[in-house]
């Protein structure tokens, strides 16, 4: 009986694996800081751009957005 070679597997590298994680995620995590210096982590939809830099969909409502206009300081 002939030895049969074990199928091949092909392992994405690091690069391969981060670059399909940004390119195909959807929500993230914001940290802003509120007015008192106290975290403030909330969900955010979010649209990687072929660049690689994030575009991000936010409200004039939300409690991140008015964190963001007080202080740039934030977190993704």
């Amino acid at each position: 009986m002939p030895a049969t070679e074990p199928p091949s597997i092909t392992v994405p590298d690091n690069e391969q694996i981060v670059t399909s994680l940004w390119h195909n995620m959807r929500l993230a995590a914001l940290g802003t800081l509120e007015k008192d210096a106290i975290p403030h982590v909330s969900m955010v939809t979010i649209s990687p751009l072929v660049d690689g830099t994030a575009l991000l969909l936010l409200s004039d409502l939300a409690r991140h957005t008015i964190n963001l206009k007080r202080s740039d300081r934030c977190s993704l």
